[in-house]
């Protein structure tokens, strides 16, 4: 017969450090816990929490017992991020001909800025006016039709009423 011991293997870590750490990274400490309290087996412990067994050797590389930080999880955002490649003169200067033409698209943009001696391409001010709307800088403006919408009720022969939709020009 073999005695195990009452305590489980990171139980003390856990009731001291339980406030360092976030809800996910404990889970996966749990994990651990289990992991040594089974004799090591990977397969019965990754059965056991319904994980797959890649997840679980992942974060066996990573997990130290002395730093329970190495359990949060990473940033999945990359280390260098492009920068853009518009000066803030073009920015500003397609910011106010959009203004000015508020219902322009890049494509016309581009030629006006084209005309200013301003060498961009189309999808540079496509580019540039993205960013300008995911800021809140540049707010698009409202469609308007230059057509009224009029429903006309038609009687067919067979005595049914059919909707019909008219278009009219606003003059």
């Amino acid at each position: 017969m073999k005695i195990k011991n009452a305590l489980a293997h990171g139980s003390i870590i856990i009731g001291k450090r339980i406030g360092d750490i976030s809800p996910e990274a404990n889970k996966r400490l749990k994990w651990f816990d289990y992991y040594y309290c089974h004799g090591s087996n990977a397969r019965l412990t990754c059965r056991h929490f319904d994980i797959s067994p890649q997840t679980f050797y992942r974060w066996l590389n990573r997990y130290d017992s002395k730093n329970l930080k190495t359990l949060e999880s990473h940033s999945h955002r990359p280390c260098h991020v492009r920068k853009p490649t518009y000066s803030t003169e073009l920015l500003n200067a397609v910011r106010k001909l959009r203004e000015k033409y508020p219902r322009w698209g890049k494509e016309k943009l581009a030629v006006l800025l084209q005309r200013e001696n301003i060498e961009v391409s189309v999808s540079m001010v496509g580019r540039i006016l993205k960013h300008l709307k995911d800021r809140g800088i540049l707010i698009e403006a409202l469609p308007t039709s230059p057509y009224e919408s009029v429903d006309l009720l038609v009687l067919t022969p067979s005595g049914n009423q059919k909707n019909i939709l008219w278009m009219f020009p606003v003059t």
